[in-house]
């Protein structure tokens, strides 16, 4: 879902005459529970990442720490 709205992002702005547009998230989750964890690499532009690109070029691996 965040690659398909970066995507959206940059066509709507391109749309509007911006190019160039580079797309950027500085995404946290927290799975059950457990201390947060950034889950997308912030210096990668998703608007540059193919549809269906890679993700280990920028989804981050989990982390396993101890649970609160």
């Amino acid at each position: 879902m965040l690659l398909t709205f970066a995507h959206y992002l940059a066509r709507h702005f391109a749309e509007q005459g911006h190019l160039g547009v580079k797309v950027r998230a500085d995404v946290f989750v927290s799975l059950h529970g457990w201390p947060r964890q950034r889950l997308v690499d912030p210096t990668v532009d998703l608007a540059a990442v193919g549809t269906w690109g890679d993700l280990l070029c920028w989804v981050l691996p989990f982390r396993e720490v101890n649970p609160p």
